[in-house]
C-alpha cells in the first residue's frame, strides 16, 4: 500500500484498544471509539483524528 500524506484538514480513521490479560486470557479491554471490540476486524466503528497546524 503507497504511503499516503496526512496534513492539516486530514481526518484518518483512528481507533486504540488496550487489553488487559491474566496468563494467556484477556480479561478486559479498553477502546477509545470502538464499542464492539471488533475494530480490528473492520473500520467502520473507528473514530477520526482531526489533524491542525499548530
Amino acid at each position: 500500500m503507497p504511503a499516503v500524506a496526512l496534513g492539516e484538514g486530514t481526518l484518518p480513521g483512528f481507533d486504540v484498544q488496550v487489553n488487559d490479560a491474566t496468563g494467556a486470557a484477556r480479561t478486559s479491554a479498553v477502546t477509545w471509539n470502538d464499542i464492539t471490540g471488533r475494530g480490528y476486524l473492520e473500520t467502520s466503528h473507528w473514530g477520526v483524528l482531526r489533524l491542525q497546524g499548530s
